[in-house]
């Protein structure tokens, strides 16, 4: 019952009500005069849910927990020919997947449904399970050899280092307050663990499993435990958004390797390397990524919008980009009766974008002096945002958004209004293709990419829409960057036609086999669109 109460109170939270929607990514990774570099990165688990927990079992096998049918399972993935297989099909979760040494088996925590928590062993062939411990609650481990465990255990509301003999399963205790970090140290007789004893600095120690001995390396970056360690000595840690590196023979202190929101991944967690140093695999979760001022990346905005605020209906009117402006129109009406109007403009203006705008009373009299405006310096663009210093607009889908004004006080504070507007549609803009005819939408985009009629080309896709290379290379994200880069051809490829040679319908899928003409060349491809409510979700292409 202890057991049981333990698991409910501490790991149910963590693990089933707490859990982002990660990913795994795969970098190459070099070394070239101490300096580390990554590239050519991969989204290898591209998965709505939990992805998690990397570990390599040799140079060409990742293992990871995965979410599949609201649980979390195991995932193989084959990294020379990115396939993948369902290690078990338990009906608990499983988590921090790990091969036993001398085994074709693997190690995880099982957490099952009644909240009963147990490392289990993993027939790789078979994918059976049995129980390896279940008199102490293991969150996290490491298999020092195949007769030694190193577990991060669940005690006293926080974890406890452990080491666990087999085969008489004898368990002993080498400290409490520690992380969930366990590796061993490459070219030595030592493991990693992350020394909690004082809350605010943190301390990566080693540890001789067989005797107990412990010894300090370095501080941890600020609150932060994840690492892995590379052949030669060197640690990797992420802090930030960047990766770092230690390695004590080189280094007194942490060094700047590389940054992961350069390429759009942020809260990075997890690190594993591979046995011949060549791969990371980084678990993190994808970012918005900052986009160029420019207003072609927030056309969004445009459009007739209508909502509540300040005590009645407010009505914005955006044009569409042109001569490097955006421009509107605003009115605030109370009962029945306009309060006062703006006239605002997003203009391009020395490599960026400013929001200005002018006060009206209802009889057109204005509130600023004669040459004076009201400026919103920008500060940023991501995929559903448009920052300003004072203004932000938030796209929540493509018929509405949310715009945020900080209102000064008289008392010196500030009070941000939110006002979430609708879009008003026509019909023609309204009438979506069946949603029973995946076919349409594609053929309709078709039509559209030969007329090279952006409008009506994005109109086919999602706000979310993923673009992908055979066979996850991520080409895109979002309409937005979409738009960009498909204006952009538009506009310099006159001769641009595709004709379909092949075209195959199975289900929400549509297989083209695709002859393009562009810039007087042709070029065969193979396009999988797959249409989501009656748009094009995802479109993976194959060269």
């Amino acid at each position: 019952m202890k057991k049981h109460l333990l698991l409910i109170c501490y790991l149910l939270p963590l693990f089933l009500f707490a859990q982002p929607d990660t990913e795994v990514f795969l970098f190459d990774l070099t070394q070239d005069n101490q300096t580390i570099k990554l590239s050519n990165f991969k989204n290898i688990s591209n998965n709505e849910g939990y992805d998690n927990q990397p570990s390599f079992l040799d140079n060409n096998t990742l293992f990871y927990a995965a979410t599949r049918n609201g649980q979390t399972d195991i995932l193989e993935y084959q990294l020379n020919n990115h396939s993948k297989r369902w290690v078990n099909s338990s009906e608990g979760s499983e988590y921090s997947p790990l091969k036993i040494p001398n085994q074709n088996a693997l190690s995880a925590i099982r957490l099952d449904k009644n909240g009963t928590q147990t490392l289990q062993k993993y027939n790789l062939k078979t994918g059976e399970s049995e129980i390896l411990v279940d008199d102490i609650v293991i969150g996290y481990h490491v298999w020092f050899n195949k007769n030694l465990l190193l577990s991060s255990v669940l005690e006293n509301n926080g974890l406890s280092l452990y080491s666990t003999t087999f085969p008489d399963h004898k368990n002993h205790r080498i400290q409490e307050k520690v992380g969930r970090s366990l590796h061993n140290i490459p070219n030595t007789n030592l493991v990693s663990y992350i020394s909690k004893d004082n809350d605010s600095v943190w301390d990566i120690k080693s540890v001789d499993p067989t005797t107990g001995t412990t010894a300090s390396i370095i501080n941890t970056l600020p609150q932060s435990e994840d690492l892995c360690w590379l052949n030669d000595g060197t640690i990797l840690m992420a802090y930030d958004g960047e990766l770092y590196q230690f390695n004590p023979k080189l280094h007194t202190n942490w060094v700047k390797a590389f940054s992961f929101s350069d390429v759009g991944i942020k809260n990075i967690t997890r690190l594993a390397v591979s046995p011949n140093g060549k791969k990371l695999a980084v678990v993190g979760e994808l970012a918005d990524l900052k986009l160029e001022p420019k207003l072609e990346n927030i056309a969004w905005i445009a459009g007739n919008w209508k909502g509540e605020a300040f005590g009645g209906q407010v009505e914005e009117n955006w044009s569409q980009p042109s001569g490097g402006s955006m421009m509107a129109t605003f009115k605030l009406i109370n009962n029945g009766k306009v309060s006062f109007y703006e006239i605002e403009i997003i203009r391009e203006v020395d490599n960026t974008l400013v929001l200005q705008l002018k006060h009206f009373n209802n009889d057109l009299k204005g509130w600023e002096e004669k040459d004076k405006t009201i400026d919103f310096p920008l500060k940023e663009i991501t995929s559903n945002k448009v920052i300003f210093e004072g203004m932000t607009f938030e796209k929540v889908n493509a018929n509405e958004m949310n715009v945020y004004v900080d209102l000064h006080q008289k008392d010196g504070t500030i009070k941000t209004e939110k006002i979430n507007y609708k879009k008003e549609t026509t019909k023609a803009q309204t009438t979506m293709p069946s949603l029973e005819n995946p076919e349409a939408i594609v053929q309709k985009q078709l039509d559209a990419y030969n007329a090279r009629d952006i409008d009506a080309f994005m109109a086919t896709y999602t706000d979310d829409i993923i673009l992908i290379y055979f066979p996850d290379t991520i080409r895109s994200l979002g309409s937005v960057t979409m738009r960009k880069n498909y204006t952009e051809m538009f506009n310099n490829t006159p001769d641009l036609f595709c004709e379909i040679k092949k075209r195959i319908v199975i289900g929400n899928k549509v297989i083209d086999h695709e002859y393009v003409l562009k810039n007087g060349e042709y070029i065969n491809a193979v396009a999988i669109y797959e249409v989501e409510n009656g748009l094009i979700k995802k479109v993976t292409f194959i060269k």
